[in-house]
């Protein structure tokens, strides 16, 4: 295109940016439900302008909302003043351009990103923008909006199947452990029931001990001179007690013979208990496989370009982001919490449009420095279960004192740390 022709463009293009009623009523729903995530409706609906029954549901404020702004009215202008306000970077970054091919190339770079809320209301709205221009980016945003559902649903069944099968696991694990409590128990028994056939054993062995002494004692006693009555009484009380050791005897032979039997039954009990106890540390390393894979699901989730992060309100037949751009440049400091993570924790807040500061809670770094960063965030996060306790109640303590946003988080989780932004943003 020649400079005087891009010339010619320029002077056809208005010199102000369109408003909310002066765009084709054909986009009112989709800049409605693309523009506004559900915490923005909510935060429209308690405006007394509006005048919008605290008790109608999501759908019923989209609809309202999209049934004003036809007209230029008190309701539609300042509906379109929170849109420029909330949308105020995209404005500004597309505000450069000038031409259709410029703004399509700027479409297409943050639809990668998926910054699409600012970028469609930034288009709709421009002064280069033509019907044409508008159709086509309200089309590629309808047919996003099918792309987003397909790719939750997916996630979601991935999630299910693992929790399915952890679910299986644990059953599986309560079931071993009861069979070798159960187990263990018996063994126990007849472990005390050997002890007392123990006991029996050493009894008679004393038993028969004591008679051989009284055996001694009465031949000593017959070697010398006696009545013949006395010797055959005696020898009599002698046939008797050699008939009880003998009797004795074939029991203690018996009882040995149990003994061993015993013996080799517990071997065998011992050798059941290691095996129970290699497959009760198999099925805990499974288990704890199970917990890690779902953990980087998560993570995985959370990180992807096209996931959604979902608020509590948020209904899954809907696929509206609840976080989008809406930390607006704020400074987030994260104390403490997984080195590892860390490139996780930046890359999730840069993509909710803030700055990320991190210190590591006094393990390198001085806390002297931890004082400084804490001036310049505009927000604290604080997991606790990879935190020093000293750092924790400074930052507490820095964050009171300044009026600043302070999350303490029960984990260094990146779920948590997501949880943690949309409470800041709400």
């Amino acid at each position: 295109m020649s400079a005087t022709e891009t010339m010619q463009k320029l002077e056809n293009i208005p010199k102000r940016r369109s408003t909310i009623w002066q765009v084709s009523n054909t986009f009112n729903c989709s800049i409605v439900g693309t523009c506004l995530p559900r915490t923005h409706l909510r935060r429209i609906s308690r405006k007394k302008i509006f005048a919008i029954d605290g008790q109608s549901s999501d759908y019923e404020i989209h609809q309202a909302l999209a049934n004003v702004i036809s007209d230029r009215n008190l309701q539609s202008r300042a509906l379109n003043k929170f849109l420029d306000t909330v949308h105020r970077t995209a404005i500004r970054r597309y505000s450069f351009f000038v031409t259709e091919e410029e703004i399509l190339r700027q479409w297409d770079e943050d639809v990668k990103k998926a910054e699409i809320a600012g970028a469609y209301w930034a288009i709709l709205t421009h002064p280069a923008t033509n019907h044409d221009l508008a159709m086509r980016v309200y089309g590629e945003c309808h047919m996003l909006s099918f792309d987003y559902f397909t790719d939750s649903n997916k996630q979601a069944r991935k999630v299910k199947d693992l929790a399915n099968r952890l679910s299986s696991l644990e059953k599986r694990y309560a079931t071993q452990k009861e069979q070798w409590q159960s187990e263990k128990t018996q063994f126990t028994e007849k472990l005390a029931q050997q002890e007392y056939n123990y006991d029996q054993i050493h009894t008679l062995e004393a038993q028969n001990k004591l008679l051989t002494k009284t055996n001694e004692a009465l031949l000593l006693k017959l070697s010398q001179d006696s009545v013949q009555n006395e010797i055959e009484r005696l020898s009599s009380e002698l046939l008797a007690k050699e008939k009880k050791e003998q009797q004795l005897n074939q029991k203690l032979k018996t009882m040995n013979v149990e003994l061993k039997r015993k013996d080799r039954d517990i071997v065998i009990f011992k050798e059941t208990i290691a095996e129970c106890n290699i497959q009760f540390g198999r099925m805990k390393e499974q288990l704890e496989e199970q917990q890690e894979e779902i953990r980087h699901l998560e993570e995985a989730m959370l990180l992807e370009p096209n996931h959604r992060v979902m608020c509590e309100n948020c209904d899954d037949s809907e696929q509206l982001t609840c976080l989008g751009a809406d930390l607006g440049g704020k400074t987030v400091l994260y104390v403490g919490g997984l080195h590892k993570m860390i490139p996780r924790y930046k890359e999730l807040v840069e993509r909710q449009g803030g700055v990320f500061l991190h210190h590591d809670g006094g393990k390198e770094k001085s806390q002297h420095v931890l004082t400084h960063m804490l001036g310049c965030a505009d927000a604290v996060f604080c997991p606790i279960d990879c935190n020093s306790h000293d750092a924790c109640k400074r930052v507490k303590k820095v964050c009171k004192k300044n009026s600043k946003p302070f999350v303490m988080m029960r984990s260094s989780g990146l779920s948590s740390f997501a949880k943690g932004i949309k409470a800041i943003i709400q």
